[in-house]
C-alpha cells in the first residue's frame, strides 16, 4: 500500500518467457528441415506441383471446422489461388483434430490456422515484406509449409492460460517425437512440423 505522498506502482502487463524447448534458434530450422528431410518429404516448387498433389489426393483439405478455421491471411500472396494453400498432410489434419479439438472443447474457442502448406515460389513472395519467414538460400534454410506437413496456429487474442495449455501440450508431444514446435511471438503463433 502506498504511503503519504507515494504513488502505487502500476503492475507491468505479465509477458511470460517462452520455454527454451520452443524458443525458435538458428539450428531449430535447420533441425526441422532435417527431420522432414529424415520423414522423405516433399517440398512443393509451384503450384503446379501443389495442384498436381492435391488432385493425386496427396493432400488433404484443411476446412473451418468448431475448432479451428482459415484466418483470412492464409494465401493472401497469391489470392486468386488462396484455395489451394489451405491443404495440409493428413496427418497434420489429425494434429488439428486432436489437439485443437481438446483446446476447443476445454476453453471453448476456436483457433486461427494462418499459415498451411506453401511453394518455393510463394515462399518467395513472402520474402519481400515478411523478415521472419525462412529464407531458403540452403537446404538446411527452407521452410517447413514446403512439405504440406507443417501447421502455424495463431494466438493473438488467446487468454494465458490458453497458450500454457498448448505449450504444455505442444512440448510433450515433441518429447514424444512426434512434432517440432516453435513460437512466433512476433507473428503470434505456434508453428509446428507434424511428422508422419
Amino acid at each position: 500500500e502506498a504511503g503519504p505522498g507515494k504513488k502505487k506502482r502500476r503492475a507491468k502487463p505479465r509477458r511470460d518467457p517462452i520455454p527454451s524447448v520452443l524458443r525458435p534458434s538458428e539450428e531449430s530450422l535447420a533441425f526441422e528441415n532435417k527431420a522432414a528431410d529424415d520423414a522423405g518429404l516433399p517440398r512443393f516448387k509451384n503450384r503446379s506441383e501443389l495442384k498436381k498433389a492435391i488432385a493425386d489426393g496427396k493432400l488433404v483439405p484443411i476446412e473451418d471446422t468448431a475448432a479451428y478455421y482459415i484466418h483470412e491471411e492464409l494465401g493472401e500472396e497469391d489470392p486468386d489461388n488462396a484455395e489451394f494453400y489451405a491443404y495440409a498432410q493428413h496427418w497434420t489434419k489429425k494434429f488439428l483434430d486432436d489437439v485443437l479439438g481438446q483446446a476447443s472443447k476445454r476453453f471453448k474457442k476456436k483457433f486461427p490456422l494462418t499459415s498451411l502448406v506453401r511453394t518455393d515460389e510463394y515462399q518467395e513472395m513472402l520474402l519481400e515484406h515478411n523478415r521472419a519467414a525462412a529464407p531458403g538460400e540452403t537446404p538446411e534454410t527452407r521452410s517447413t509449409h514446403l512439405t504440406g506437413a507443417t501447421v502455424d496456429i495463431g494466438y493473438k487474442h488467446a487468454r494465458w492460460k490458453i497458450k500454457q495449455w498448448l505449450r504444455k501440450r505442444l512440448i510433450a508431444l515433441e518429447k514424444e517425437g512426434k512434432i517440432l514446435a516453435i513460437e512466433e511471438r512476433s507473428q503470434n503463433c505456434f508453428h509446428v512440423l507434424v511428422l508422419p
